[in-house]
């Protein structure tokens, strides 16, 4: 199997994440890299401390299905190194070719694409991504120098964030709630002070997200400016 059809699967799939991705982030357009047996297309989300990468690589005999990977990567030594990745289930190549079976073949890889693009959730803070290291999921060492270096960036990455989000969080948490409220409201319609609203939402994340069984009553400020945030932005949807 390949050839023409196969092909054309690639360019219909490559143009179907270039539609879908740019919604959750990613560049609008792949960078492709060349390698002696192919090549990989990677859409790129650029997080600052960390980027989020969904790889296309394609290598000269595989055409029985387009594979599809998902990875974050980390600036280690003065290059980007995968800290951990999944890959995307694959779906094997209709046998018999025809044009529509082509294209619904792309919008089906696409599709599955978003749908497992949440797993980049567990590496949105680097709290986070040093709690994935212990997940039975993991796909990547945990051990070894390289893995270390890792951590300890994160680490590095976690105490510079909360420096900065305590900065930003000093006035807001100086506002009673009703005066919070009022400023969401203007916020949120017009996109305001983003730095604010994520450090909140990173304060939510580092201090509850992961607590098994967590409730609404009880778990303090972050919690209750998030809840307060969600609502004003759902009544400004649905108004």
């Amino acid at each position: 199997m390949g050839g023409a059809p196969f092909r054309l699967a690639l360019e219909a799939t490559t143009r179907r994440l270039n539609a879908v991705l740019p919604a959750l982030g990613f560049d609008c357009e792949p960078v492709t890299l060349t390698e002696p047996s192919g090549w990989r297309r990677q859409w790129v989300r650029d997080r600052g401390w960390a980027r989020d990468v969904v790889d296309m690589p394609y290598r000269r005999g595989g055409e029985s299905a387009i594979i599809l990977n998902l990875r974050v990567d980390l600036p280690i030594g003065g290059h980007w190194t995968v800290y951990d990745g999944r890959g995307v289930p694959a779906a094997r190549f209709p046998i018999w070719w025809a044009a529509r079976r082509v294209e619904k073949y792309a919008v089906q890889r696409a599709q599955a694409v978003v749908s497992y693009s949440s797993w980049f959730e567990g590496f949105k803070t680097p709290a986070r991504a040093i709690r994935s290291a212990a997940s039975p999921d993991r796909n990547h060492p945990t051990a070894g120098p390289t893995f270390e270096l890792m951590i300890g960036y994160l680490e590095r990455e976690a105490d510079r964030l909360a420096r900065i989000d305590g900065a930003l969080l000093a006035p807001w948490l100086a506002m009673t709630t009703d005066e919070r409220r009022r400023q969401l409201e203007e916020w949120i319609p017009t996109q305001g002070n983003q730095e604010t609203l994520g450090a909140i939402e990173r304060r939510f994340e580092e201090e509850f997200a992961h607590v098994p069984g967590m409730s609404v009553l009880g778990v303090g400020l972050a919690f209750t400016d998030l809840v307060l945030a969600v609502s004003v932005q759902r009544n400004f949807d649905h108004a």
